[in-house]
């Protein structure tokens, strides 16, 4: 999504693999799968020029299924008809004139690549090593979009856009600051433009979201003008305010908790989670509900007291569709402290999906909007995980300075539960950095600082850090002592992504010291969770199993 504006023959290819249509689910589909496919989009002269062989298949249908198929046959799988509705062809070589060489891609995508130039129609090259779908057309090389990276990205740029409109009806605004708003603003109008191309019919309230706020901005300066809100569930706010007290580690919430629903007092933490478990489909529907039927208020309420739940048991696919539509509702509506909270989460959301250039984009905008409300400990929050998203990304730098940033802001709020968080964050980057006295001694001080707190998920996390620390060191035993500490008490609360995280760096330092029998049964454990949620650490625990079995 680099180029831009791009020229009318690759905008229609983008429009032939919008998310709603059959030729993309398709593709999706092999993505998915692991195979690996190439697809030729139309067929004409300049295609019957470098095609040769394969088998004609008259009257098949492109559905997502006949596609997944003939991709699996391998070689090429030729689409034509009206809408590109037919296979034409299937199995088919591919022999292009152009012979450019494409550094870092595999025979595929080179073969893809130079195809494209020699043919009127786009081609798609799917990896089948890491299912990363490419659209090629003439020199135009666009990498397709995973759903929820588009709406993201597309929440961002909406966001971005609307705080660069607003400056420009500043009256005070001189003549070299408008210009440069004025260039912004075009770059983001041409982002959000393919963007939305892409998304097709899956960017419906977005766009009119765009829409709506260009005219409201027309008409000259937009103030906070709150939506009136609709009927409440109180069943639902009143439950979902003791699960969240109780995720968060609020003391004593049970003893409040309303007498005309004795259901709802909450034993415990796992008692809390099993609770929502139950009700997690009904509640997403009921808030999606809220969304489309305009009580905005009700299903952002409902966002927020869910953010630990999230946090516990990561459906971050499920979160993410929803929290993207609403954090362009709390800044129609002026909730300045949910839209920060949302941005903030779904930002932790793309980082632990690794979407790390959407994360960094999400927590910046966090972190600015809490700076704009005077909250150190909310802007402590987004900076520490902003600072995580840079390590991830490759700029260890940048998140040392920002996770400093953010220790003071948390010393600042005397919050001891944030201190340990943004301690055991540093711990881990000085890991990284392979200076491990220093990450040791700033694990020491997160388990201080959680002790102070009483936070028992953040003892939790200290010793896995420690463990971790120990693991890079050769300490096998101390690394082993720390990670059972904290499987025993993941395992209490009913933290099921945290005990499968215990258990595959359980196994990666059995590995080491050469225990593979042990190895073995602890990825297996935390394989089918991470399997089950659809975690990118699934992909770590094959590796290491494949290890094992070597």
């Amino acid at each position: 999504m680099t180029i831009s504006p791009l020229p009318p023959r690759v905008r229609a290819a983008l429009a032939l693999l919008a998310l709603h249509t059959d030729l993309r689910r398709g593709i999706d589909r092999v993505a998915a799968s692991g195979s690996g496919g190439l697809f030729v989009l139309g067929w004409d002269d300049t295609v019957d020029k470098v095609c040769s062989g394969g088998y004609p298949l008259p009257g098949v249908a492109a559905t997502p299924e006949n596609l997944s198929q003939t991709a699996k046959m391998d070689l090429a799988v030729i689409l034509g008809g009206d809408g590109l509705t037919e296979i034409v062809r299937a199995h088919a070589v591919l022999r292009p004139h152009s012979n450019h060489v494409q550094p870092g891609h595999g025979a595929r995508h080179s073969t893809a690549a130079n195809t494209a130039r020699d043919i009127a129609v786009p081609v798609v090259a799917v990896s089948e090593e890491t299912g990363v779908a490419t659209l090629y057309t003439g020199e135009h090389r666009i990498v397709l979009t995973e759903r929820n990276v588009l709406m993201s990205k597309t929440a961002v740029r909406v966001l971005l856009l609307e705080s660069r409109l607003s400056d420009l009806c500043d009256p005070a605004l001189d003549l070299a600051r408008a210009d440069e708003l004025r260039r912004e603003v075009g770059a983001l109008l041409d982002d959000l433009d393919l963007l939305l191309l892409e998304l097709g019919d899956d960017g419906a309230i977005t766009a009119e979201l765009v829409v709506v706020y260009r005219r409201k901005l027309a008409a000259g300066p937009v103030r906070g003008n709150p939506l009136a809100p609709g009927e409440t569930d109180e069943w639902w706010d009143h439950a979902l305010v003791h699960v969240s007290a109780l995720l968060s580690g609020t003391p004593d919430v049970t003893a409040s908790a309303d007498p005309s629903l004795p259901e709802l007092r909450f034993r415990d933490e796992p008692h809390a989670l099993a609770w929502l478990d139950k009700r997690w489909v009904a509640l997403l529907r009921s808030t999606r509900w809220a969304l489309d039927s305009g009580d905005h208020r009700t299903a952002l309420r409902r966002l927020t007291l869910v953010l630990d739940y999230c946090y516990h048991r990561k459906p971050w696919r499920d979160w993410i569709d929803l929290a993207t539509s609403a954090v362009l509702i709390a800044r129609r509506i002026g909730d300045q402290a949910t839209e920060a909270a949302l941005l903030s989460t779904l930002g932790l959301a793309h980082r632990e999906l690794r979407d790390h250039e959407v994360a960094v984009e999400l927590l910046s905008l966090a972190a600015e909007v809490w700076r704009g409300l005077d909250d150190p400990s909310g802007c402590a929050v987004a900076l520490n995980r902003l600072a995580y998203a840079h390590v991830e990304a490759g700029t260890p730098d940048l998140a040392l300075s920002l996770a400093g940033q953010a220790l003071e802001l948390a010393v600042l709020a005397g919050d001891p539960k944030l201190e340990g968080m943004v301690l055991n964050n540093l711990c881990g980057m000085h890991r990284r950095a392979g200076d491990l006295v220093a990450a040791l001694e700033h694990g020491d001080r997160a388990t201080e600082a959680f002790q102070r707190a009483g936070y028992r998920q953040g003892l939790a996390w200290a010793e896995v850090m420690r463990g971790n620390v120990h693991h890079d060191a050769g300490r096998h035993q101390e690394a082993v002592a720390c990670y059972q500490a904290a499987l025993a008490v993941r395992t209490a609360v009913d933290d099921r992504y945290g005990v499968a995280v215990c258990h595959h760096d359980l196994a990666r330092t059995l590995l080491a010291s050469g225990d593979r029998a042990g190895a073995r049964e602890h990825l297996d454990l935390a394989l089918a969770h991470f399997d089950a949620i659809g975690d990118p650490r699934a992909g770590d625990v094959r590796e290491l199993l494949r290890e094992v079995a070597g």
